[in-house]
């Protein structure tokens, strides 16, 4: 039987310049039903990276999931502005797709590294340092094991855009054993958790 994320929550923590912190959250509705017979959901949420210089990006993803899962957060520009990234918006993809980590641009380049476990409960956390407007380094690593895509010490221009706004979690899978799926996404002092 299919399985349903049950809730999706949104919580924006910003720093204020004097240091001291104010959290706002927002109940967003159920990701939608499955769009698709492999059972496909998404949801998108704005991002404000244009409006400061971005240090450090940062994401973790928790899931169970196996080679006919899907699991990827991907940052673009939403060009339309129809609050939706589409396949042509976007610029970086990272996550899980089939028994491998992918890093990748669309229509540019797509690096994988191998599962290093055999547990089906994954975690990845991903870091991307930001200097002059250009990832200087990325760092990668499931279940604390380190992942190796080849370009940690130097990524690709593409790995980076000051302009993005949007980032889009979707989940696909045949028999999608998704019971949770937690999000977190950091940029600089800005977090974004998706549940």
């Amino acid at each position: 039987m299919k399985k349903a994320i049950r809730a999706v929550w949104l919580s924006a923590i910003c720093c204020a310049a004097a240091g001291e912190c104010q959290a706002a959250g927002v109940a967003v509705s159920d990701m939608p039903a499955w769009t698709f017979a492999d059972t496909e959901t998404s949801t998108n949420c704005a991002l404000r990276i244009a409006r400061n210089p971005v240090e450090d990006l940062s994401l973790v993803l928790e899931f169970a999931g196996g080679e006919s899962n899907n699991v990827e957060v991907a940052f673009g520009f939403d060009a339309n502005t129809n609050g939706v990234l589409d396949v042509s918006e976007r610029g970086l993809s990272v996550g899980w797709d089939c028994g491998e980590w992918v890093f990748r641009s669309l229509g540019r380049e797509s690096l994988v590294c191998p599962a290093a476990t055999t547990n089906a409960q994954k975690r990845l956390c991903f870091s991307m340092h930001v200097s002059d407007y250009s990832a200087k380094c990325i760092a990668a690593s499931e279940n604390d094991v380190p992942i190796d895509w080849g370009v940690e010490s130097a990524p690709p221009q593409w790995a980076f855009d000051p302009g993005w706004n949007m980032l889009r979690l979707a989940v696909r899978g045949v028999e999608c054993p998704f019971d949770s799926l937690r999000a977190a996404v950091s940029v600089d002092a800005i977090k974004i958790r998706i549940r």
